[in-house]
């Protein structure tokens, strides 16, 4: 037995990279519920093929691709500290540069490419910082608590701006001056690393996440299909996140905010209820294609249930409670199917691909007439269908086992003291 510190302050650490996750988060959906009133604003001076506000989404999907790779490699050589820091300057820059010129549309996108980045280096960040400054114990619930950030602040983008505001410059500038605020507060409380070792399990700094070849490729048949399955419907679920103004206007309804509540409510509940369920059957296969299999009909009440609300309602609720928590689960399944590689190298490939695909199903699916929106509802469902098929070719987890089993080992080697 060996004893270990967990210092207190591993709480303001933590603080930090949920205000930083929150500040780069509420930039990359905050236009959706707003579409329509934001294509209409920029109609007369965007010349783009594409709306506006599916430009501004896609940017920042793009912006993850390109920079993932260069992101990873500025916090293994600058740290944790510069790395929160050029965040928290990026959406400064980029909160000025959107609110001084937010009638010309080139300097909005000049900002989200900004706020873009910011996001590749947080996103990044909260591995190494969770594993330096918290025991392994704890290491889970921690990152768990930066996750569900992500959700909290998608969330919010969907339901806040019709409830507060239905105002594009309103909403334009309160997003801002929240994403400054939470920047530059992160930036303070940050520190690169404790005093001593909070646990017996240290991260290795010097391995890149993109290094060498990649797991994904060379780690069997059932891995790459459960990452060619979680990338299509990630891509999917973004789609539908990204024109949740459209698809209430063509389902008929009367507001936004609350059919972006009914996804984003039910998916928070999905994220946590579906893989506890996993864990305790211990089937990662069966549950992931439930997933998959169950948000189609959510899907295909939406699209049936157009001047019949509460069907609508339904159909959202099922559809963002099974999609949603088809995330964690495969990021989690991916991790268990690759257990001879680092996890982290795993699920940071996963969500490579799956930004690389999201853009593919977005630009395929991007604008048109309301006849077209609804073709693109039906090649939707033909995605998900595809994807709950090749579910049934994945092989079971061969590691399926809890959280507290895997780690008891580790766990046991050292004694925790609070500072």
């Amino acid at each position: 037995m060996q004893h270990v510190y967990a210092y207190r302050y591993r709480w303001v650490v933590l603080l930090s990279l949920v205000l930083l996750t929150v500040a780069v988060e509420i930039p990359w959906m905050n236009l959706a519920p707003l579409g329509r009133t934001v294509n209409a604003f920029y109609q007369g001076v965007w010349k783009g093929s594409w709306q506006f506000v599916d430009t501004m989404i896609v940017t920042y999907m793009i912006m993850f691709v390109l920079f993932a790779m260069p992101a990873s490699w500025f916090i293994s050589k600058c740290g944790v500290t510069a790395s929160v820091y050029c965040s928290g300057l990026l959406i400064a820059i980029g909160s000025v540069i959107r609110v001084s010129g937010y009638h010309d549309p080139m300097p909005m996108i000049i900002s989200q490419v900004l706020y873009a980045i910011a996001q590749v280096i947080t996103l990044n960040l909260g591995v190494t910082t969770v594993a330096r400054w918290f025991p392994i114990r704890e290491r889970g619930m921690a990152m768990g608590i930066l996750s569900s950030m992500q959700y909290i602040a998608l969330g919010a983008d969907m339901v806040l701006p019709g409830l507060i505001a239905y105002d594009y410059i309103f909403n334009l500038f309160l997003g801002a001056f929240v994403c400054t605020v939470f920047g530059m507060v992160a930036a303070v409380l940050i520190s690169e690393r404790p005093p001593t070792p909070s646990s017996l399990v240290e991260p290795a700094d010097e391995v890149t996440l993109f290094a060498g070849s990649s797991p994904v490729i060379t780690g069997g048949r059932s891995l790459r299909g459960v990452t060619v399955v979680f990338a299509i419907s990630w891509g999917v679920l973004m789609a539908m996140l990204s024109r949740v103004d459209f698809l209430a206007g063509q389902l008929d309804m009367p507001s936004t905010s609350k059919f972006a509540l009914a996804l984003m409510s039910s998916g928070a509940v999905g994220a946590v209820a579906i893989p506890a369920l996993s864990d305790y059957t211990r089937k990662r296969k069966k549950w992931y294609a439930v997933c998959q299999g169950m948000a189609l009909p959510g899907l295909l009440l939406m699209v049936w249930g157009v001047g019949n609300r509460m069907q609508v309602y339904i159909g959202a609720c099922l559809f963002g409670f099974f999609a949603f928590s088809a995330i964690p689960i495969g990021l989690q399944y991916g991790a268990e199917l690759g257990y001879k590689y680092p996890e982290i190298k795993i699920q940071a490939r996963m969500t490579l691909y799956s930004q690389a695909v999201g853009i593919f199903v977005m630009l395929v699916s991007m604008e048109g007439t309301v006849m077209e929106q609804r073709y693109n509802m039906a090649f939707f469902a033909g995605l998900l269908l595809a994807c709950f098929f090749g579910c049934t070719f994945l092989d079971e987890s061969p590691v399926i086992i809890t959280e507290d089993e895997r780690l008891d080992q580790e766990i046991n080697k050292e004694i925790v003291q609070t500072e």
